[in-house]
């Protein structure tokens, strides 16, 4: 389509076509005017550590940012209001010792839906857990039951105005729990 781009790989320029060449990613625009090459696109994402604070809430334009809880007394995260498309990975980095991690909607009209597997961190006992998408509004780990040791990564995508798919892996102890929760 004129004007629209295009992301296609092609080979590394010079090498010659056999299946051990790595393929880079390249984005390109056709118009009237010709092919305009944008160059790599860089896929690399976004890490921020979130540091030592009791909330912290991510804006619309850190879609695609990994974050890192790494406060052992733990961290609520508030979600930014629904769009489709935006999406945020947590990743653990210091096991929650007091408090808790929460990641929670902006408003308890907006749900969480999707799949997050429990693991004991002692023995790999697991639970499959599961966000309704009609009452669950936050993924609250504890440093134990629910999680939220070191290994945990959760992957949130928004789906609509009133959903985000949850997916991911949550590291507890003792007698694993959901993390999901209504408030």
């Amino acid at each position: 389509m004129w004007g629209q781009p295009y992301l296609g790989q092609v080979n590394k320029p010079g090498a010659q076509n056999t299946s051990n060449n790595n393929a880079y990613l390249y984005s390109v625009t056709v118009g009237a005017g010709g092919i305009t090459n944008a160059g790599p696109v860089n896929e690399q994402a976004s890490v921020v550590a979130i540091g030592n604070v009791a909330t912290y809430a991510p804006t619309a334009a850190q879609s695609g940012t990994a974050f890192l809880l790494n406060r052992a007394a733990g961290t609520t995260v508030t979600l930014p209001s629904p769009v489709a498309g935006l999406k945020y990975t947590f990743v653990v980095t210091t096991s929650v010792t007091s408090n808790s991690y929460k990641i929670i909607t902006s408003a308890g009209t907006v749900f969480l839906q999707g799949t997050i597997l429990v693991t004991k961190a002692a023995d790999g006992t697991n639970l499959a857990t599961f966000g309704d998408g009609a009452t669950h509004v936050a993924v609250t780990m504890n440093g134990t039951t629910t999680g939220g040791l070191i290994g945990t990564r959760l992957a949130f995508e928004c789906v609509s105005a009133t959903e985000w798919e949850v997916t991911g892996f949550d590291s507890g102890s003792g007698t694993i729990a959901t993390p999901f929760a209504t408030s």
